[in-house]
């Protein structure tokens, strides 16, 4: 049988089915169709056939003659079987011959008509079935030869729910010691297996007594469980377990047996309705005892407990600072006043500077204060030089009608306060002395050892020292209540200097406030022309508010003048009355317009002996006689009038 392709001739031999490559130089030249029975077909490659084609061309068949090849010159060489396609059709493209058929359509499994291979001839042999095809059909795609058993065992324990007994199954069952047995029904005491078996009795414990070790402990009543200082863990006594705790032998805080223990907190520490805890330091609880009705809770650096009850302070009240020109504006007699020694001297208004020793050379001054909500204050300067350590100071008395709202009150005390560059009281310290007295309105001036002890029926209300710095701080001190039959309150504040004066050796003080309450509150700044008035009362004067006393001026002096009279020597008096009611009938002093005290200006010039009578607490009375005939009555006078304490 001869095949040829586009590029090769093969002759297929059916006897032994095998196909030979035909070398194209011995090929013909010219292949054609001849018959219309059956046909030929030209194939490109022979392993390209399909399975079909394969068996029609390498089976023998019994059939017409369809087709014959034939060399070019016509004469055959070799008869080909022919093949009798009975279903199907060809066709020629290009030379190129295409077989179609179909064995599905035919009426017999096979071209010849028999129904099954087996049935066919021996030359018929080798043609699968229907049934054959369709079991071939079965077969998955790129499937291999039998499968192993190892491979069919891998494939079923992959498959979920299988309950395959694989190696890891063996594996873990070889863990397992021989003769093992730890069944409900048969627990008995195996090496390095603990069970039910191993407890003989009630309230035993397992404990480890080594690597891979245990052993019992049996509990017995008011007993625990623990490790002593070696060993292993055991039961223990409750006083054993006491001295493992580091808790004494006692030691009871139940609630039917509270007793006071360091460190517990226990009903007992509390005596009182309104007891509070608190503290005096770390780790250092202390009770604050309930005050009294209408007091309340503030903090105090002063007290052990950082607390401590007060009464509430006024909000803002009007008039409550008791200290006048504590903020040291008002200074009528002048700015200034040096060469101060142990005689009191008012300088600012309400306030006087002295020493408590004798021929100390002190200087009283105001200065700007360069604080805020201040302009001025105080400032006590110990002379350059000098080397008299007495305390020095200055001090304000309160009369009766401002102490009275004090009896029995609780007052607080606060200023500020710094030092200057030389400031040579030792550690900084300023003395606060503040007494009550019982007379009411004692004279500074009778005062020994300054006032805090100077009071008739003294009480001291505030003793006491504070450090100061070279910059403004506000300090508050707080008094017990104020005796009830308190009539006078002095203040002294004061510091004792040591060595021999430098050129700033001072301290200055701003803002004194003393008011009701155990609360320092923002100081009580009141008008100039308020405060004033308040000064007034103890002193005033005819000169302008800004000039001083004694001062060579006739403005503001008190003047009578007439003219056109008789001749003669006379006597002039005039009544002059005070800007405001004085505390009391007011010591006057009389000043000519030169400014020489006791005197007045008359015609005949300055220097003219003044008599001041008929003082009051509203005016005075002054008058001088000229001392020589003139044809005018003039008399001009200047006043200073005092009703300090």
């Amino acid at each position: 049988m001869i095949i040829e392709t586009k590029t090769q001739l093969f002759r297929y031999d059916e006897s032994t089915e095998i196909l030979y490559i035909i070398s194209k130089k011995d090929a013909p030249k010219y292949l054609k169709e001849k018959g219309s029975a059956g046909y030929t077909k030209v194939f490109e490659e022979f392993n390209d056939l399909t399975d079909y084609e394969k068996a029609w061309l390498m089976n023998p068949f019994v059939g017409t003659p369809g087709v014959v090849i034939e060399e070019l010159d016509g004469s055959p060489s070799e008869l080909v079987r022919t093949v009798k396609v009975p279903n199907g059709s060809l066709s020629i493209v290009d030379g190129v011959a295409t077989l179609t058929f179909s064995i599905e359509n035919h009426a017999s499994n096979h071209v010849d008509g028999t129904d099954d291979i087996q049935d066919a001839t021996a030359a018929q042999k080798g043609l699968a079935t229907a049934a054959q095809i369709t079991k071939l059909g079965g077969i998955e795609t790129s499937a291999t030869a039998d499968q192993t058993g190892t491979e069919i065992k891998t494939a079923y324990e992959l498959e979920a729910d299988t309950n395959a007994y694989n190696d890891a199954a063996v594996s873990k069952l070889g863990g397992i010691e021989a003769l093992a047995d730890v069944t409900s029904t048969n627990e008995t005491s195996h090496a390095d297996v603990l069970i039910d078996g191993d407890f003989t009795a009630a309230d035993e414990i397992m404990v480890g007594t080594g690597v891979g070790t245990h052993g019992q402990v049996t509990l017995a009543a008011s007993q625990f469980l623990a490790k002593k200082s070696s060993g292993t863990a055991t039961n223990v006594s409750a006083s054993e377990a006491r001295t493992i705790l580091n808790v004494a032998d006692g030691a009871d805080v139940t609630s039917t047996n509270e007793t006071s223990h360091a460190a517990v907190l226990v009903d007992n520490d509390f005596n009182a309705k309104g007891d509070i805890l608190s503290a005096s330091a770390d780790n250092t609880p202390l009770i604050l005892t309930v005050g009294a009705n209408d007091l309340v809770l503030t903090a105090d650096s002063g007290e052990a407990t950082g607390l401590k009850w007060a009464t509430a302070a006024a909000a803002a009240a009007v008039g409550r600072n008791a200290i006048i020109n504590g903020d040291f504006n008002i200074w009528q007699r002048g700015t200034t006043n040096t060469g101060i020694a142990n005689i009191p001297t008012y300088v600012a208004d309400r306030w006087a500077a002295w020493a408590a020793g004798t021929l100390q050379d002190i200087t009283f001054s105001r200065q700007a204060a360069a604080l805020a909500g201040f302009v001025y204050c105080g400032q006590v300067q110990r002379t350059a030089s000098e080397t008299n350590t007495a305390a020095i100071g200055i001090s304000q008395n309160l009369e009766n009608f401002n102490v009275y709202p004090f009896q029995g009150k609780i007052v607080t005390l606060s200023f500020y306060a710094k030092k200057g560059a030389n400031f040579s009281a030792a550690s900084d310290l300023i003395n606060i002395k503040m007494s009550s007295g019982t007379t009411g309105n004692e004279s500074t001036a009778t005062y020994s050892n300054g006032p805090a002890t100077g009071l008739t029926g003294h009480v001291a209300l505030i003793d006491t020292t504070q450090a100061i710095t070279s910059s403004w701080v506000k300090y508050s001190f707080t008094t017990a209540a104020v005796a009830s039959d308190a009539a006078q309150i002095a203040l002294w504040i004061s510091y004792t200097p040591v060595g021999t004066a430098g050129a700033d050796d001072h301290f200055s003080i701003t803002g004194v406030q003393l008011e009701l309450g155990s609360v320092a509150t923002d100081f009580e700044y009141r008008q100039f022309g308020d405060e004033l008035q308040k000064c007034q009362r103890y002193y005033s004067k005819s000169y302008l508010y800004a000039t001083a006393p004694a001062s060579a001026t006739g403005t503001g002096a008190i003047q009578f003048q007439t003219s056109a009279v008789a001749n003669a020597d006379h006597q002039v008096l005039l009544v002059a009355t005070f800007p405001v009611s004085m505390r009391a009938a007011a010591t006057v002093v009389s000043y000519d317009i030169a400014g020489a005290s006791g005197k007045a200006t008359m015609v005949a010039g300055n220097n003219i002996a003044a008599t001041v009578d008929q003082q009051t607490d509203i005016s005075f009375r002054n008058r001088a006689t000229n001392g020589a005939a003139s044809t005018s009555r003039d008399l001009s006078f200047q006043w200073t009038a005092s009703a300090e304490l």
